[in-house]
């Protein structure tokens, strides 16, 4: 837990930098950093939670990865066949921006979604399997986050890529073979970058070596208002928003609301635009909907009782039922700058799933590592 409280305060801290410090940042930053203080209250006296002493966490064979690796080698043809184009048209540069075109023109003039969500559900969970196999790391960055990066290009969708990144750190944090983890989480943060300002320059029809070399400033300040900008966002809101509740879940679990026809979900979620550094955006990260479901006390009281129930299962010996918990938090961690992880029925259905796994390849501490 106290990895997550640390991942926690490094995001929100890059915000303020981001926002130069800004009033509203600064705001958010203290009201994330006492929201989610009980992750590091009650992580004392546990020690390394993410490697349990009394049991060992084993690696994923091999069958279970290579079947979501061609379920996100699928769901890349799907979206390709979709917009009635072939899997060549993607080697060139002109054959990649014209099926962006298509599904960019989808998805904002048409409101469709994109792809198939049980295919982008594998696609992200491809990336936390792969982290725990039995292979090199950087064998498993490939082939956990290629298919994503392919499907951010020909989609131009930044979001399902920074899923799989975030369940590939996740998976990583909770192997057994810890050397090299954080090495690798950046090499896979430096990749994710990469792929995002390619998806942006697609996306604006860049193709040429000497425009994206021009626009590369633009794209990466575009990248990173995509990721730091709404911790502007969410302060702003606390400033005047934050009695506006309790909606009681509708925003948390807006997702799975939506899919039972309880509430309609807008895209987005939020109608409020706001600007930041001369762009716009209504992404307020995921506190904001916790907040406006269940008050600015909800965030403090719900992550407490997250890690009571999590230290309690980890004294009392219960280590497959922290497992899956801790896989909970972590991908939740690195989500946390967009949404929960029940906005978006894809992801919890991955993030449920990777939970599950994780629990059963726990060992017994009565059975021999």
């Amino acid at each position: 837990m106290r990895i997550a409280y640390g991942i926690t305060l490094l995001l929100a801290t890059s915000g303020v930098l981001y926002n130069s410090f800004s009033l509203a940042a600064l705001l958010a930053f203290a009201f994330i950093a006492i929201s989610s203080a009980p992750l590091l209250l009650f992580s004392f006296g546990l020690g390394d939670t993410s490697a349990p002493k009394h049991g060992a966490a084993e690696q994923s064979s091999l069958p279970l990865p290579m079947v979501f690796l061609c379920l996100s080698i699928l769901n890349v043809l799907v979206l390709i066949d979709r917009h009635g184009f072939r899997l060549a048209d993607v080697l060139s540069s002109e054959g990649l921006v014209a099926i962006a075109r298509e599904a960019t023109l989808e998805r904002y003039n048409l409101g469709s979604t994109q792809g198939n969500a049980l295919l982008v559900s594998a696609a992200i969970a491809n990336a936390f399997l792969w982290a725990r196999a039995s292979v090199s790391k950087i064998l498993a960055m490939f082939v956990a986050l290629v298919p994503a990066g392919l499907y951010a290009l020909v989609s131009t969708e930044k979001w399902p890529l920074y899923c799989a990144t975030s369940f590939f750190v996740a998976g990583l944090l909770l192997s057994e073979r810890k050397r090299g983890t954080y090495r690798h989480a950046l090499i896979a943060a430096a990749c994710v970058v990469a792929i995002g300002v390619a998806s942006l320059a697609v996306r604006q029809g860049v193709t040429e070596y000497d425009a994206t070399f021009d626009a590369l400033a633009t794209l990466l300040a575009l990248l990173g208002h995509y990721v730091f900008a709404q911790y502007e966002t969410f302060g702003r809101w606390l400033m005047g928003g934050f009695a506006d509740c309790c909606s009681l879940g509708l925003y948390t679990f807006s997702g799975p609301v939506a899919f039972l026809d309880l509430a309609e979900r807008i895209p987005g979620v939020f109608s409020e635009i706001e600007t930041v550094r001369g762009l716009e955006t209504n992404i307020y990260t995921a506190w904001r909907y916790i907040v406006q479901d269940f008050s600015i006390f909800g965030p403090v009281v719900l992550i407490s009782l997250f890690a009571l129930t999590y230290r309690y299962c980890w004294v009392t010996g219960h280590y497959r039922i922290t497992r899956g918990l801790l896989t909970l938090l972590f991908i939740s961690t690195f989500l946390q700058i967009n949404t929960t992880i029940f906005v978006h029925n894809s992801v919890a259905l991955a993030a449920l799933f990777c939970a599950f796994v994780a629990t059963l390849s726990m060992k017994r501490h009565n059975e021999s590592p």
